[in-house]
């Protein structure tokens, strides 16, 4: 019975987990959309201006977008929080007064009392409640706007606006 108890919990631990790394994911989206558009639109400008770029800036583009989805992406799973930790964020979020970490700390003693005992039992009734509770507890931040600008970078690489027109004296064609 404790090592079902001990899975429930850990079961709700990981509904916290994913969903913190799904804020962490938002945010870092949230936070580096503009730097990353405007870089993008800065490479594919310069590119076409000095290095005379005809064509293939799309790919630099794609792949400044995707190292950097990437990167936000492993950055969210290396913050994700421990058992312990996200129980606590559940108590604090949630309202639960820190009934979930409690009952993780109690499950894991050597020897409960009774009062313990009871905590447990009524915790593992309201696992599902507070599951079912995660989104309005932690609500995902705002990514109306995060798309703008790198959306406008692809659509820069895909235009030929600002390409440079090349010299006619280097395109000397050859007998071939």
């Amino acid at each position: 019975d404790n090592q079902q108890t001990v899975d429930q919990l850990k079961r709700a631990s990981r509904h916290v987990q994913r969903r913190i790394e799904l804020i962490s994911f938002a945010k870092g989206l949230a936070h580096s959309h503009f730097v990353v558009g405007v870089l993008a639109i800065l490479l594919v400008l310069a590119g076409r201006h000095w290095l005379e770029w005809q064509k293939g800036e799309i790919w630099l583009v794609l792949a400044l977008i995707g190292a950097t989805v990437f990167v936000i992406a492993i950055m969210a799973f290396i913050k994700k929080p421990g058992v312990m930790d996200s129980l606590l964020a559940l108590d604090l979020r949630g309202g639960w007064k820190d009934q979930f970490s409690s009952a993780w700390e109690f499950l894991h003693r050597d020897a409960q009392t009774p009062g313990e005992a009871l905590h447990v039992k009524r915790t593992v009734q309201r696992v599902n409640d507070a599951v079912d509770a995660l989104p309005g507890c932690l609500p995902l931040p705002s990514l109306k706007f995060a798309w703008i600008l790198p959306l406008l970078a692809v659509l820069l690489a895909l235009s030929p606006l600002g390409r440079t027109t090349p010299d006619a004296n280097d395109l000397v064609l050859t007998d071939e």
